[in-house]
């Protein structure tokens, strides 16, 4: 009796603490704009107090007092909104649809949905906070970005829960669900560096522009980069910086990448690609430190929605081709077959290289440290086809300092893999 009585009084500070951090958010954003707001902490406070109390008496008696309580604060909710459209001529319903938010949350805590009541109130204040950026996101959004959008949602909740989770094919690679759960991931990441960069917007720095560059494309990065520095020559290090940190940003998305497939590979990856990832940064704020004039006519990085259906159906393609040959070249080869096949993809791509490893050595029989040494291969090839890049588009100046940076990266990618 005394668990169950601690467990419901945690619940009811839950809701009080939620219905408070909701009030905070509308009190301020009442005071910032100066206009005195249907609702502030003390308001959204009882609110959630009384959403607990409605649950805890709808455990006690009846699930008919929950569905009394919704109707009742329901239509108060409503009157007061048409009362202070009438008096403000303000027909937003933004803190009203919160305070019938917190009502819930308050209800949800007192019936044992805590972690729900929790994730619910700090993402409702989460999107509170964020009226600003939101809606001058929303401004930039375009008629390819909402359409992109809609086939990331199709790709992600429609296809991927109804294909089947096993292996089909030769050699058992071919698994509808992990290859487009594949799919999904990528697309995710790179999808969401995209908004960001649309929400942030490149004038405000060439490193940020890099940095989520680097998640969305590191390559087109590198290629924007390199034409810029010989259309605009006068620019030197700005654009060095960018490519350097989008290309330094690769090798933490690859840890990413491997830390949700296959953890097993993390401990052993951390050496080289940290080690080489840190080269870069370091390299890069080096760049960036040394005094340059920069003319204010700088131009954004061309990078477009990244998420399409065609390119992520050829991803799938690839990624199964990349998958095959690797199996195939383990199994005939071992490891040399491995590496040839991680020097191939590295000339094209790496997150599917690094898939396929991370699937291989999660349960198809390749030992950790080849897959370690194949996936530093891999990025080391990449990063070569960049710098290669910059010195068939970038200018002289670009180049030189391109060339030096990216040799350095390489040959600590190189030194670390005599510690694995």
């Amino acid at each position: 009796m005394l668990e169950l009585t601690l467990n419901i009084f945690i619940n009811f500070l839950v809701a009080i603490v939620l219905g408070v951090l909701v009030g905070l958010e509308r009190e301020f954003s009442s005071s910032k704009s100066k206009k005195e707001g249907f609702a502030g902490i003390r308001t959204f406070t009882i609110v959630a107090i009384l959403g607990a109390l409605i649950g805890f008496l709808t455990l006690t008696y009846s699930f008919w007092i929950l569905i009394a309580g919704l109707v009742c604060f329901a239509i108060f909710t409503i009157v007061f909104y048409l009362a202070e459209t009438k008096a403000t001529k303000n027909v937003g319903a933004t803190t009203e649809l919160a305070a019938f938010a917190v009502f819930i949350i308050g209800v949800l805590a007192m019936i044992d949905q805590v972690r729900l009541a929790i994730i619910s109130g700090i993402i409702l204040t989460l999107f509170l906070s964020l009226k600003d950026p939101l809606h001058h996101l929303a401004k930039k959004i375009n008629k390819e970005d909402i359409y992109s959008t809609l086939k990331f949602a199709i790709i992600a909740f429609v296809i991927l829960p109804f294909l089947p989770n096993q292996a089909f094919g030769p050699f058992d690679v071919f698994n509808p669900y992990k290859i487009w759960l594949v799919v999904v991931l990528i697309s995710g990441i790179s999808f969401v560096g995209y908004i960001a960069m649309k929400a942030v917007g490149a004038k405000k720095g060439m490193g940020l522009t890099g940095f989520l560059g680097g998640f969305v494309s590191s390559t087109a990065v590198s290629m924007s980069m390199s034409q810029n520095s010989k259309t605009i020559p006068k620019i030197v290090n700005p654009f060095v910086f960018a490519m350097v940190i989008a290309s330094s940003t690769m090798f933490f998305r690859v840890l990413v990448v491997v830390g949700i497939l296959n953890k097993t590979l993390l401990p052993k990856l951390l050496i080289p690609l940290i080690t080489m990832g840190a080269v870069g940064v370091i390299a890069a704020i080096i760049v960036w430190t040394k005094k340059e004039k920069t003319p204010t006519d700088t131009k954004k990085v061309n990078i477009n929605s990244p998420f399409t259906l065609k390119p992520a159906l050829k991803f799938a393609i690839f990624f199964v081709i990349i998958l095959f040959i690797s199996k195939i070249g383990f199994m005939y080869l071992g490891s040399k077959g491995m590496y040839l096949t991680a020097l191939l993809s590295g000339l094209a791509d790496v997150d599917a290289l690094t898939v396929s490893v991370a699937q291989l050595t999660g349960g198809g029989g390749l030992a950790v440290n080849v897959g370690v040494i194949a996936i530093v291969i891999a990025t080391i090839t990449n990063t070569v086809v960049k710098a290669g890049i910059a010195n068939i588009f970038g200018g002289k100046e670009f180049r030189k300092k391109i060339n030096f940076i990216f040799g350095a990266i390489i040959l600590a990618g190189l030194i670390s893999l005599f510690f694995i």
